[in-house]
């Protein structure tokens, strides 16, 4: 009886030990803040190209709509710009990569690449509940 017992509660613990564990970290965006569930079993150099909650600028495309309109003074050009980034787990930008047009100069591609990254902190992607590396991609004139 006592092994029979010992067996059950050796093998619940193990299956308990499998499940996934997660960390509660607090990120503040100025007025706004989230509270975002880190998994420990996350693999921190996957970046989902698409996940469940895609992230999201503070306020939402409204928000994103006026500081574009605020703070971007275009380019001679005046052509479509395709940009793609990683929002990391505490919301900064990394990775930013012009995708079109090809032919914007050294200049222009500096004032691209300081305008996304001078954008602040974003709310980062979801992807079952926890918060995940994501790529983002925006486009703007």
């Amino acid at each position: 009886m006592k092994n029979i017992l010992l067996t059950l509660l050796l093998c619940g613990s193990t299956f308990f030990s499998f499940a996934q564990k997660a960390v509660d970290t607090v990120y503040r965006f100025g007025m706004d803040s989230m509270i975002c569930k880190v998994s420990e079993m996350h693999d921190p150099t996957i970046v989902f190209t698409k996940a469940e909650v895609p992230p999201q600028f503070p306020g939402g495309e409204t928000a994103w709509k006026n500081y574009f309109t605020e703070k971007f003074k275009g380019l001679k050009s005046g052509d479509m710009i395709e940009v793609q980034f990683i929002v990391e787990l505490d919301g900064t930008i990394n990775s930013v990569q012009i995708l079109s047009p090809a032919d914007l100069t050294t200049k222009e591609e500096k004032k691209v690449i300081d305008f996304i990254k001078e954008s602040g902190k974003w709310f980062p992607a979801k992807q079952n509940g926890y918060c995940v590396r994501s790529w983002k991609r925006v486009r703007f004139y």
